[in-house]
């Protein structure tokens, strides 16, 4: 009878020697991924660069041509896309790591309307 004591302790320190690993690793964790996300924020600020950059070239080539410029258009989406999956990370929202650990976000454009129509959609006008 003694020897099923044994092996309940046995269990309980096996189990509570795995808790505390795990507690380690998750305090681990998160200080990596408090590293991670303070990456973020500096690449945050750089794609705010880019994006007044994409604005201010789209600005003058609709202001040129009369039209908007379809790759700066895809290139915006995939960058507002971007900028949504770090604030998503950052928040706890998701455990997948935007680029450059994980993949760049893809623009999809499945409705032909949105690929072939260069000019915004017209908003009824008040009146």
């Amino acid at each position: 009878m003694e020897q099923k004591g044994s092996d309940v302790d046995t269990a309980s320190e096996a189990v509570t020697e795995n808790a505390t690993k795990a507690t380690e690793s998750q305090e681990g964790n998160i200080w990596l991924r408090g590293l991670v996300m303070a990456f973020y924020v500096v690449v945050t600020r750089v794609v705010e660069i880019v994006v007044v950059a994409v604005l201010v070239t789209q600005f003058l080539f609709k202001l040129m041509t009369k039209k908007t410029n379809q790759r700066l258009t895809d290139f915006g989406e995939s960058l507002s896309l971007y900028i949504a999956s770090i604030v998503r990370y950052q928040t706890f929202n998701t455990e997948d790591r935007p680029f450059p650990f994980g993949s760049w976000p893809k623009v999809d454009r499945s409705s032909s309307d949105e690929s072939t129509n260069s000019e915004p959609p017209t908003q009824p006008q008040a009146s």
